[in-house]
């Protein structure tokens, strides 16, 4: 079942990354995206230890795909999947939350428990924060998307 919560956060309220944020014309466009990805995964870190996650490894990659945090707390692992976007030029961040993303997802998350040992005691979940920044406005709306994955088979 999807379930979403909405949080809107003014920019520079309570965080670290006013120097880190996205500028347009500095970079080429490949590493645009890279450098906006990048800030996303930063500011997603910072987000989820806020309310109490303990991220234990980042942009976590294998064969059968990335997962951009990992992150526990207390005996939930949960698996995030950030996006990013400036506009929706290329679509709504979700649109890119495909069907192949979503088993990738899966997958890289059951590679992840049976590669250590030391969390499979633990119960696993897969959110996906969807950021949408404006820079003319400075504001940062995001959307957290809990359990996205349909028929997860953990």
């Amino acid at each position: 079942m999807k379930q979403a919560l909405t949080i809107t956060l003014s920019f520079f309220k309570n965080n670290n990354l006013k120097n880190k944020r996205p500028r347009y014309g500095c970079f080429f466009m490949e590493n645009y995206r890279k450098k906006l990805g990048s800030w996303g995964e930063s500011f997603a870190q910072k987000y989820f230890t806020d309310l109490g996650y303990q991220i234990i490894a980042k942009n976590w990659r294998v064969r059968e795909g990335e997962i951009d945090l990992i992150a526990k707390k207390g005996r939930t692992i949960i698996f995030i999947e950030v996006k990013t976007r400036t506009n929706q030029a290329f679509g709504h961040p979700a649109e890119a939350i495909t069907d192949k993303k979503q088993q990738s997802l899966v997958a890289a998350s059951q590679r992840f428990l049976m590669e250590n040992e030391q969390w499979q005691n633990y119960c696993p979940k897969i959110e996906v924060l969807l950021l949408q920044y404006n820079p003319g406005s400075q504001k940062l709306t995001g959307q957290l998307i809990k359990n996205p994955v349909d028929n997860c088979l953990f």
